[in-house]
């Protein structure tokens, strides 16, 4: 038992009163020394403090009023709703983090497959390239057994090419230079 569990144990037996310093025989003349609750009976003195030391009774006597059994269980539910809500802060703050960590592990894949996908790209345009001007050369400048072997090749490999060929040879030639100076610029 932890003292918040004892201290609520010992107000609530008092069965939650509201204390307060006072003067039970309600005269001027004596002294405020004394706490006072007021029950189904009436009002009942709880502490009264030492006559002698009338200052630090007084004092005392105020403080054990202020510090009641309602006060107290006040205090101790005030509490207790602050460390729901932190432990609640807690979890969603847990349940952040771990969202979180989630998210960049996905960006730190992402990146990767973009950065996988970029070299691609780049190999891919050279093979375009280089097929391009592979079938410019045959196409325009070679009739020989080897180009006939190289056309069949290119006819396997890039069916789309030959078709773009096919129909539009300047086209082609034009698309190539364009990819060269590109290339050349880089």
């Amino acid at each position: 038992m932890n003292k918040y569990d004892e201290l609520k144990r010992l107000a609530e037996a008092t069965f939650g009163q509201n204390w307060r310093a006072g003067n039970y025989y309600g005269k001027p003349f004596i002294a405020s020394y004394q706490v006072l609750a007021d029950t189904a009976d009436g009002l009942c003195v709880i502490l009264e403090g030492n006559q002698n030391f009338r200052q630090e009774a007084e004092a005392n006597a105020a403080f054990v009023g202020a510090a009641n059994p309602a006060t107290v269980l006040e205090l101790i539910a005030e509490n207790e709703r602050l460390q729901a809500d932190k432990n609640t802060v807690d979890c969603r703050f847990e349940v952040s983090r771990d969202t979180l960590e989630v998210i960049r592990g996905c960006l730190r894949q992402a990146e990767s497959e973009i950065d996988q996908m970029k070299a691609q790209s780049v190999e891919r345009g050279a093979v375009s390239r280089a097929l391009h001007e592979a079938v410019s050369a045959i196409y325009f400048d070679d009739s020989s057994d080897f180009g006939s072997a190289l056309w069949a090749v290119v006819r396997h490999l890039a069916p789309e090419l030959i078709e773009e060929l096919e129909s539009d040879p300047s086209a082609v030639w034009h698309k190539t230079e364009a990819l060269a100076e590109q290339e050349s610029s880089k």
